[in-house]
């Protein structure tokens, strides 16, 4: 007897959409996902949020590390940007939002 795999969101459906955002985990639960992977990082004045990096480097319009940052200095930055432009405006969701 064989079992069925699971379908898994990486990141949410990050193929398709910024990863780590709520767009992108919206997306995955109306395609039917089973589970959704995701990363949480906490802040310098320990907020938990939504993302896979420490830094805000390679996803957002930012730069520096999260675990240095206050929240209210990540909450300004563009989680959709640097994925395509029709995505500008994106947060980095805080865990009890996912």
């Amino acid at each position: 007897m064989s079992k069925t795999p699971y379908i898994i969101a990486h990141r949410g459906l990050s193929a398709a959409y910024p990863e780590n955002t709520i767009i992108s985990f919206q997306k995955a639960v109306e395609l039917g996902v089973d589970w959704i992977e995701l990363d949480v990082v906490c802040t310098a004045d320990g907020v938990l949020i939504v993302t896979h990096d420490t830094t805000a480097d390679r996803c957002t319009n930012g730069r520096g590390t999260f675990s240095m940052m206050p929240f209210d200095q990540i909450e300004a930055l563009d989680a959709g940007v640097r994925f395509d432009a029709k995505f500008a405006g994106e947060p980095i969701p805080l865990l009890h939002q996912v």
